[in-house]
């Protein structure tokens, strides 16, 4: 389970870190970047995927 990432210099998202606790709830206004996080999750996997 992913517990805490960080994300730089991705799409709109420059400098985040994050702490997830066992459940998250992610919300926010339009084009805050909430679709942007989880691409930005999305990514490591594919590339494990993939390979």
């Amino acid at each position: 389970m992913i517990r805490k990432f960080s994300v730089k210099h991705y799409k709109s998202l420059r400098d985040v870190n994050v702490t997830l606790p066992n459940l998250a709830v992610i919300f926010g206004p339009n084009a805050a970047g909430k679709s942007n996080l989880f691409d930005a999750l999305n990514v490591p996997l594919e590339a494990v995927h993939y390979s």
